[in-house]
């Protein structure tokens, strides 16, 4: 007989491609700091050269996972453990159809929803919270794993991922938030060549989907309607 509440090996994966490798140690030490001590650390070692990109890499280290909870980020934790946990019990009451949290996302055209410290150290709060948003930035994301999501097979890059999740979670019939739980983000957001690339293709991929309808992510608009692609 199949249980219909599974049981899971740990609380948390931690899944991440790896850049540097000291960065990322500064990484995995502020999440013991901050009290995750059920928790499981899953890499791809991206050091030397993107072996895989984040589609890709993200996909396979969620197939491995054994966390209730899969996270992902290239941040340092600045709250305890007992906040996140406060946090999602709030929002499972609030809203059982939850399946991806973050810091930082796109509610609707020009309006967005931001809880965390930048480089600068700044501290930015924008929004009421828990925030329903259409799109999450990537720098981090936390999955319920039993919505069972996944990025898309047919995209690729390092660009709008969490936005293609949220929009997948989305056909599914879930929704994405942003709460409050505070991080530091000590990267940098840089729109290259290849950003023009990945906008272009889930623009492509989504527009079969969606009609009449403008995705606000944290750094562009993403305009879909009648099969036809827009720039902005």
């Amino acid at each position: 007989m199949i249980s219909t509440d599974p049981s899971y090996g740990t609380q948390f994966s931690i899944c991440t491609l790896v850049t540097n490798k000291e960065t990322y140690s500064k990484m995995v030490d502020s999440y013991h700091d901050a009290g995750f001590g059920n928790c499981e650390f899953l890499t791809i070692d991206n050091t030397e050269g993107n072996k895989v990109c984040a589609y890709r890499g993200l996909n396979l280290l969620m197939n491995q996972a054994q966390g209730k909870y899969i996270s992902h980020q290239d941040v340092l934790i600045k709250d305890h453990i007992s906040i996140l946990d406060k946090k999602l019990d709030e929002l499972e009451k609030l809203d059982p159809t939850w399946a991806i949290v973050g810091n930082a996302g796109g509610i609707s055209p020009g309006k967005f929803s931001l809880y965390l410290e930048a480089q600068n150290n700044n501290f930015i709060n924008i929004g009421t919270f828990p925030s329903k948003v259409q799109s999450l930035d990537e720098n981090w994301m936390l999955l319920k794993a039993s919505a069972k999501l996944s990025f898309s097979n047919e995209l690729s890059g390092f660009h709008l991922y969490g936005t293609d999740i949220c929009l997948n979670a989305k056909i599914l019939g879930y929704n994405s938030y942003v709460i409050q739980y505070l991080l530091k983000h000590e990267g940098k957001g840089i729109q290259d060549p290849s950003f023009i690339e990945c906008k272009s293709a889930i623009t492509k991929k989504y527009n079969k989907i969606f009609n009449d309808t403008i995705i606000q992510t944290t750094c562009c608009q993403i305009h879909l309607k009648n099969g036809e692609k827009y720039a902005n």
